[in-house]
């Protein structure tokens, strides 16, 4: 269905929009900024993906206009911010939020089901034109063990290189489903026999590239790091289980990173501030570099600390980010980033390693937390976008800021390999700007 404004309306919101998301250079700036009103609300669980071609770009929303769940997903002209076309998630998915696209252009939608305790997840192809194909929509539903300390349902998923299959934990399973069809053709237990907070699946991480799943799990304290490979039938077998430190926190929702031919697995401690490169056959540890500013000595902060981390073919360098948002059981994730109690804000960090963990390319704290983090094809670029409304362009050749931009408000980013084009996105809709 195509999105018909009227134009009093539309004139009336881009104006809004213009007036709250309005930014001024604090370096050298961007060359073009274009703004988008969306009819819903955004949040930062909603973020950008662009299809195979870079030419259409897609956000979902967590609430709509009246305060009601959200439920519609915005495909828009990833160089003029046109809207293009929405799709609705229900009556299946509500307040979606994670988005993922694969190689063959089928997008795949988490959201919360219509019972507390199931997630949704929904797929559909995105025609040329931005439209969505409604014609061969899938919809599946998973059930998450939930409990009063534990109530949030995991909305990472991940998809094979070749776009048959998506993978999806529910903290107490691994999922592996047809994203044509919906149908599971493999679950994996990973020895959750009797689920708890104390006793889950962390979080997942999948490298298209090389094949390998890594999955985090939590027992009792201890924490262990599954590898994984995924089978031309959708099947995943183990390639390696690595004992991880036995003081070591890897907070919720961390990610790890494989290098470049996925022999060597990266995962870094949320309390005690290491990055460690383990050998994927032997389960061995490599080498191991402290980063200060990682660490979190408050056990329980830490538990809920993620540590992202990604690896980059072509500069061989490790990107290692600390996010500082600490989502504890209580927190409503709203738009716009509305603080409720469990909810905690620390300092940000960006970190780039060599990829033998020998030396620190790059090591600053930000002043607040980050809102999000985007690395150019080529390794060498980093935006950082902060709670506070600062985007920053970092170039690592020189160590210098391409530029500082300040808005009233930012949530996420997401950034064009293809067209070079950042998009922003604020409570009330996008904004594009130019990333050179």
């Amino acid at each position: 269905m195509r999105i018909r404004f009227k134009y009093q309306t539309l004139t009336f919101l881009i104006c809004i929009v213009a007036l709250l998301y309005s930014w001024s250079a604090k370096a050298e700036s961007p060359e073009s900024s274009v703004l988008t009103a969306l009819p819903s609300k955004l949040s930062t669980t909603n973020n950008v993906v662009f299809t195979q071609n870079g030419e259409v770009g897609l956000v979902a929303a967590y609430s709509e206009s009246d305060d009601s769940n959200g439920h519609y997903v915005y495909s828009f002209n990833s160089v003029t911010g046109k809207v293009l076309d929405k799709f609705d998630t229900q009556p299946s998915g509500v307040n979606p939020t994670k988005l993922t696209i694969t190689s063959n252009n089928v997008l795949v939608i988490a959201a919360s089901a219509s019972v507390s305790d199931e997630a949704s997840i929904v797929t559909v192809p995105i025609n040329s034109d931005g439209s969505f194909d409604n014609s061969h929509q899938v919809f599946i539903n998973f059930a998450v063990p939930t409990s009063a300390e534990d109530s949030f349902l995991p909305d990472d998923i991940a998809v094979s290189s070749n776009g048959v299959y998506g993978i999806y934990s529910n903290k107490s399973h691994i999922f592996v489903f047809s994203i044509s069809t919906g149908q599971v053709v493999f679950q994996e237990r990973v020895g959750i026999d009797l689920y708890s907070p104390e006793n889950r699946l962390e979080s997942i991480s999948y490298d298209a590239v090389n094949n390998r799943l890594g999955v985090i799990k939590q027992v009792s304290g201890q924490y262990y790091l599954y590898v994984y490979s995924l089978t031309e039938e959708g099947h995943l077998e183990v390639k390696s289980l690595i004992t991880l430190l036995r003081d070591e926190i890897i907070g919720f929702g961390s990610k790890v990173a494989f290098s470049d031919n996925g022999n060597k697995v990266y995962v870094a401690s949320s309390n005690k501030g290491f990055l460690s490169c383990y050998d994927v056959n032997s389960a061995s540890p490599i080498a191991r570099q402290y980063i200060a500013a990682l660490a979190d000595t408050e056990v329980e902060d830490a538990k809920f600390l993620a540590i992202n981390i990604q690896y980059n073919d072509n500069s061989n360098l490790v990107y290692i980010q600390k996010p500082g948002h600490i989502q504890k059981p209580g927190h409503i994730q709203k738009p716009g980033h509305i603080q409720k109690p469990g909810h905690i804000q620390k300092p940000g960090h960006i970190a780039v390693v060599s990829p033998n963990l020998f030396d620190v390319v790059f090591d600053k704290t930000y002043t607040s937390s980050l809102a999000d983090v985007a690395i150019n094809l080529d390794g060498l670029s980093i935006f950082v976008a902060t709670d506070s409304g600062e985007l920053n362009k970092v170039n690592l050749a020189d160590l210098n800021e391409g530029f500082q931009v300040s808005f009233d408000s930012l949530l996420q980013l997401g950034l064009n390999q293809k067209t070079q084009n950042l998009i922003l996105t604020h409570p009330q809709g996008i904004n594009l700007i130019n990333a050179n």
